[in-house]
């Protein structure tokens, strides 16, 4: 299971979010869906909960929300957003 870093701090809202990793002076804003993600996150859902929940939220199809979940988990984790 991954979760957020602790350097980071973040702020949501309808339009999506800001998140600030202090220890590396980094800023990263993220869509409406890719705080949706992170908020899954926070409440402990793993990679495939959080793909079918917003397959569903959203009306998309799972195979490609799956693709894109994984995909942006990923730059997360190069980015040192998220970590193990």
């Amino acid at each position: 299971m991954c979760g957020i870093a602790k350097s980071v701090r973040s702020v949501h809202g309808v339009d999506g979010g800001v998140l600030l990793d202090w220890k590396r002076g980094q800023m990263f804003y993220v869509n409406p869906i890719g705080s949706r993600i992170l908020n899954l996150l926070n409440v402990g859902f793993d990679e495939a909960e959080m793909a079918d929940a917003i397959s569903e939220e959203y009306g998309a199809d799972p195979a490609l929300v799956r693709e894109h979940v994984h995909s942006f988990l990923e730059q997360l984790r190069q980015h040192g957003v998220i970590e193990a």
